[in-house]
């Protein structure tokens, strides 16, 4: 896990083939603190990279992806917005999260419908 410390940072990570949950987060925000250990955990486990972005010092990127609430997390791959969860969130929606990064392409997005 890791935080970002430039935008292109950000910008570089999306264009990995792997799949990446970005944690949008405050300092001094006490739900960002309970999720990351949580956050952190789940990195361990490497099936997705995390990635912190501090929108206190990346106010364009919080912009960019409508943050108005933290923790916000985001779940991409290949760049593309999987999933997304605002507030604490529980360990089995983060496991889901984690589920729908990582799920064969072949199918939908959880953030599709279904194909007909």
């Amino acid at each position: 896990m890791s935080t970002i410390n430039h935008p292109s940072e950000f910008d570089d990570a999306l264009m990995e083939p792997e799949p990446l949950l970005v944690d949008f987060f405050s300092t001094g925000c006490g739900p960002c603190a309970v999720v990351e250990p949580m956050l952190s955990a789940l990195a361990e486990l490497g099936r997705v990279r995390v990635l912190k972005v501090d929108v206190g010092r990346h106010p364009a990127l919080a912009v960019r992806y409508g943050i108005q609430s933290v923790p916000t997390l985001i779940g991409f791959r290949a760049g593309e917005i999987v999933s997304r969860h605002v507030g604490l969130p529980s360990q089995h929606r983060l496991e889901g999260m984690v589920d729908a990064l990582t799920q064969s392409t072949d199918c939908c997005s959880p953030l599709r419908s279904n194909p007909v």
